[in-house]
């Protein structure tokens, strides 16, 4: 019976079922499960499917070394800070129509602690 217990809570957390102050992810976290895949964020590091996203907070849009689509050349005026990086995350091709950016983050709280990682690349 206590090798039981113990096999179902061993299940319980391999499947994430631990408590919910475990599993609140930090920007770093969200930046490596939800942008790595495309981006880097390496200074100076060639851009992968998407720019590299070292320095984005303050910098102007498609201003970097990346085959931007044409629709965010003619937004090349926005600059990168918290609130263009919301509307951009939320969903990016409302924000810039034409966009290669498909994924959105609409959770307002996972936007605000990625944000918030953002920054700090450097």
């Amino acid at each position: 019976m206590i090798a039981l217990r113990r096999l179902i809570l061993c299940a319980a957390l391999g499947l994430g079922l631990a408590p919910a102050a475990a599993a609140q992810p930090t920007g770093a976290d969200i930046y490596k499960q939800r942008c790595a895949m495309c981006h880097t964020s390496k200074a100076g590091a060639k851009p992968g499917i998407g720019p590299n996203l070292a320095g984005v907070y303050g910098r102007t849009a498609a201003s970097t070394t990346y085959n931007y689509s044409a629709a965010m050349k003619k937004k090349a005026a926005v600059k990168w800070d918290k609130a263009s990086l919301d509307a951009f995350l939320t969903y990016p091709g409302k924000f810039i129509p034409g966009t290669k950016m498909v994924a959105q983050l609409p959770d307002k709280t996972m936007r605000e602690k990625l944000i918030a990682y953002l920054v700090t690349l450097k």
